[in-house]
């Protein structure tokens, strides 16, 4: 059977000060849970308070990120990640309304199952702390490692605080691993100390999950501004009101630009979110409404909006497709690097659509919200103009996700022939990704292949959620050459679906995309494929043509299509790594058809991110019941002395 590592446990003697507590008026000391305190003197208790309360007032460090849990405002949590000489460690803070115990975790999708969790409280002056992992939905078992570091505790006649660290990878089965993908908080409070660390009350309602980002970080390519010499252009939801019977809704709305005489460059971009409304904004995005015309969007203008993401939303919302911005729950100020803006340009002004997707799972009434961008921008132009690149799988009907399948990828390419005319003989540059899919998208992967080998991905978010977008901006930028393609790949779970989905615009369809950030703008908005109508009769035994697309045909045939006949894995891999048609964009989002077709490269070297763990061991049990522990890496050993004994033979 697997055994676990042997890890050292973690001292609990370790001992770091927040930067930025409040001023609380109970101190407790950094201390396990599974052990005991000890006496100390009186005198000893007080030089520990007053250094400690030193520490917090002239430190200056600020927190990466924070965010608010839950919709009464009463759970916040900040986070930081720090580099350390050969790691990477993550510091949380968690600041909760509440006197019992307290409890924060990493989930793979928002439940107790299979999450890495810490629980803590305060009583008589002492902490008590613990890293525990939840196996099912019941009370989490403490872990048998201790990675979870205590670094204080404290708390005041309102409020409990926490503060507490590990490595982003600590090679322990019951721990997660923080990486690029989305993580789900989920958060528990009590207001009643439990009487011991095996007895922690059940929390009823005082719990829940949000999803997050962990590893944003700021691009370190930037400059501090003065915006006081910037102007500034507003662009928020309507004085938008949340209807109370959904818990989830997306709000979009047109806008125009500034209309201005000359070119400006938007240089920082702030969130605006309304003060008391910050647990219901989800997220935000603006969408570059490409190719658009005066007749056709001006009367949108004075319009209160419409639902995103329906059917019935109005043709002209549906053009608005390039993610221009994006923010997230405890993201930050998108602040461009000093060299680059992303261009206003003059009469005519450019329309844009704004998408606030509003969380309201306690269906709280009466919420009314004008949250959205605040954009800078300056006549003073900078040296180059920022751009967003479209790749991926288009939203047609030949994108086809068959029901009752846990896992099933559709990949999506960009096409050199596409994107090689008008990229810069040194390329460009990759200042970030978004990754997008709608409701059954699980993973998503934006792999990067040059020369025939695969690079690291762009972007890679094994725990995608639709209800938490965000770009990824990379602390140095990525460079993009002639001859490099990105192949978008999108593992969907249509298991709950009765019949299959295609691909579209609405949530019930479905996309395979990532946006990506960059300069210098070039004159191509997207380069996207499909796989061939010969791709895809081939792979399911039929006959059909872009006729039978243009007239409905296609996907009547499809949505009754009897999967059990086919071998679905086959038709997967037929339609993925089969010959696709290819779509290039113009940069005014008209069309430019590419004839010559696209499917993966000769890849003679794949990607594989490094391990910094440790070897795994293995442990049997022997038939006298005693356990043997092996190494991995001896077996390794002795098997290869052994082969070159019978070489040498």
């Amino acid at each position: 059977m697997r055994c676990r590592k042997n890890f050292r446990l973690a001292n609990p003697s370790r001992n770091y000060h927040d930067k930025a507590l409040p001023d609380f008026y109970k101190v407790a000391s950094s201390y396990s849970s599974s052990h005991t305190m000890s006496s100390r003197p009186f005198s000893l208790y007080l030089f520990l308070y007053i250094f400690s309360n030193i520490l917090f007032l002239i430190s200056t460090e600020e927190w990466h990120h924070c965010t608010t849990l839950d919709s009464k405002a009463k759970f916040h949590v900040c986070w930081r990640v720090e580099d350390l000489k050969d790691d990477q460690e993550i510091e949380f803070k968690v600041e909760v309304e509440a006197h019992g115990y307290v409890g924060l975790g990493l989930s793979p999708n928002g439940g107790m199952t299979s999450s890495d969790i810490v629980t803590g409280w305060i009583r008589n002056g002492k902490v008590y702390f613990q890293d525990r992992y939840a196996e099912g939905n019941f009370l989490p078992k403490i872990d048998e490692i201790q990675n979870w570091n205590l670094v204080s505790g404290s708390e005041n006649d309102t409020h409990s605080v926490l503060i507490f660290r590990r490595k982003l990878d600590t090679c322990d089965n019951e721990d997660r691993k923080i990486d690029d993908s989305t993580t789900r908080l989920i958060y528990a409070y009590s207001d009643i100390d439990p009487p011991s660390e095996y007895a922690l009350d059940y929390h009823f309602k005082n719990r829940g999950s949000k999803s997050v980002y962990l590893l944003q970080r700021k691009m370190a390519k930037h400059v501090n501004i003065d915006k006081s010499s910037l102007s500034h252009w507003d662009v928020l939801s309507p004085n938008f009101t949340l209807d109370s019977s959904f818990q989830t809704m997306y709000w979009c709305k047109i806008h125009k630009a500034p209309e201005l005489t000359e070119k400006h460059h938007i240089v920082l971009v702030e969130p605006l979110i309304q003060e008391g409304n910050e647990a219901f904004v989800h997220h935000l995005l603006l969408y570059e409404c490409v190719g658009a015309n005066r007749k056709e969007y001006e009367p949108h203008l004075d319009q209160y909006g419409h639902q995103c993401h329906r059917s019935n939303m109005p043709d002209a919302m549906k053009k608005c497709e390039g993610v221009s911005l994006a923010w997230g729950i405890g993201g930050d100020d998108l602040l461009l690097p000093e060299d680059v803006g992303l261009p206003l340009e003059s009469i005519p002004a450019k329309y844009y659509m704004l998408e606030v997707h509003y969380d309201n799972p306690n269906k709280v009434a009466g919420i009314v919200d004008s949250s959205g961008f605040r954009i800078y921008y300056s006549p003073k132009l900078r040296k180059y103009d920022a751009g967003t690149l479209m790749i991926g799988s288009t939203t047609s009907a030949r994108v086809i996700v068959p029901s009752k399948r846990k896992e099933y990828v559709v990949a999506g390419h960009s096409n050199p022939r596409c994107l090689d005319p008008e990229l810069p003989k040194d390329g460009i540059k990759l200042l970030g990704a978004f990754l997008h899919a709608h409701l059954l998208g699980r993973h998503l992967k934006a792999r990067h292949f040059r020369n025939s080998i695969e690079l690291k991905p762009l972007a890679d978010d094994g725990n995608y959620d639709f209800n938490y977008q965000e770009y990824r901006y990379y602390q140095e930028e990525v460079s993009f050459v002639k001859g490099d393609q990105v192949t978008v790949e999108c593992t969907y779970d249509s298991s709950n679906r009765i019949s299959t989905t295609f691909g579209g615009e609405s949530t019930r369809e479905e996309m395979c995309l990532v946006f990506l950030l960059y300069y210098p703008r070039i004159e191509r908005f997207a380069s996207v494929s499909v796989p061939k109508y010969d791709t895809i009769n081939k792979a399911l035994g039929t006959d059909f043509t872009k006729d039978d697309l243009k007239r409905g045909t296609f996907r009547e045939q499809l949505s009754k299509y009897d999967w059990n006949k086919v071998n679905i894995l086959k038709v997967e891999n037929s339609l993925r790594y089969g010959l696709h048609d290819t779509h290039c964009y113009l940069g005014n989002g008209t069309k430019n058809s590419i004839k010559a077709p696209i499917s993966y490269p000769d890849i003679k070297f794949r990607y594989e991110e490094a391990s910094k763990c440790e070897p795994e061991q293995v442990e049997e049990e022997n038939n006298d019941g005693q356990k043997l522990r092996c190494d991995f890496t001896l077996y390794l050993s002795i098997f290869i002395s052994f082969y070159v004994i019978k070489l040498r033979e």
